[in-house]
């Protein structure tokens, strides 16, 4: 999905992949309907809750977004910006993964876990050592049959903005720990986990329809790890290399 706002960025891109899906108008009160924004047929709009994404209301098709109280700046406008684009996506039947992403020769690994854990850092980390960062936040995917996919760009034809989703990694930090360490998650527990990390605020039947189908088709064909960081960044990063060797050098994770 690509944005189109009526406020500056920061950078071209909040999310790579796709062709301008969204439109999101920076307002001083969301409670207008926008009349000349609406298509035919398109009435109904989403509030989003406080907690989430403050003054926000996504129209039904999620196609346009409504973003009141939020600090003028690039930084600002960006960041929420990412908070609507879960839901929006969800509303068009597409999903969006709350990670951090790296490409392997494998194929893309996402790390996914709650704000703090070191989903963007271990990306930089990695990066380090010859491992191509594509996501510090939101990865967007895509299905070719059963085979789960990374959406990197728009190059639709040669299908080469899609790659295969090789791995995930749920972390999670362990306090006075020395070392990393990385243990399986069976389809079950992934299917769990991928759960946790999705957009219930929404209360709409047919987007949690669209998700739960999509979570267990991730969990059904992408090799998932539990992945334990010590909150001392030098051991992570020691640690590292001997990760990325066993997990995204390897022809496959499975």
């Amino acid at each position: 999905m690509r944005v189109l706002a009526n406020r500056e960025l920061a950078g071209e891109e909040v999310l790579a992949g796709g062709q301008c899906d969204l439109r999101i108008l920076f307002v001083d009160d969301t409670r207008g309907t926008c009349p000349q924004e609406r298509p035919a047929g398109i009435d109904a709009w989403h509030q989003l809750p406080a907690g989430v994404a403050p003054q926000t209301r996504l129209r039904a098709d999620g196609r346009l977004a409504l973003v009141g109280d939020v600090p003028a700046g690039a930084r600002e406008y960006s960041a929420a910006v990412r908070q609507v684009l879960p839901f929006a996506a969800a509303l068009q039947g597409r999903l969006i993964l709350h990670a951090a992403a790296t490409l392997a020769p494998n194929g893309v690994h996402l790390f996914i876990g709650a704000s703090g854990t070191g989903k963007s850092t271990i990306v930089k980390q990695l990066s380090r050592l010859g491992y191509r960062p594509i996501a510090d936040d939101l990865v967007q995917c895509h299905f070719d049959g059963e085979r789960a996919l990374a959406v990197l760009s728009d190059d639709r034809e040669k299908g080469s903005g899609r790659l295969t989703l090789a791995g995930i990694y749920f972390l999670s930090r362990r306090r006075g720990s020395a070392k990393l360490r990385c243990t399986r998650v069976d389809k079950g527990d992934c299917f769990v986990e991928l759960l946790g990390q999705g957009f219930g605020e929404l209360a709409v039947p047919e987007i949690w329809a669209v998700q739960f189908d999509a979570y267990k088709r991730i969990a059904e064909s992408v090799a998932a790890f539990r992945l334990e960081l010590s909150d001392d960044l030098a051991l992570v990063d020691a640690a590292l290399p001997s990760f990325s060797a066993t997990y995204l050098a390897a022809e496959s994770t499975s």
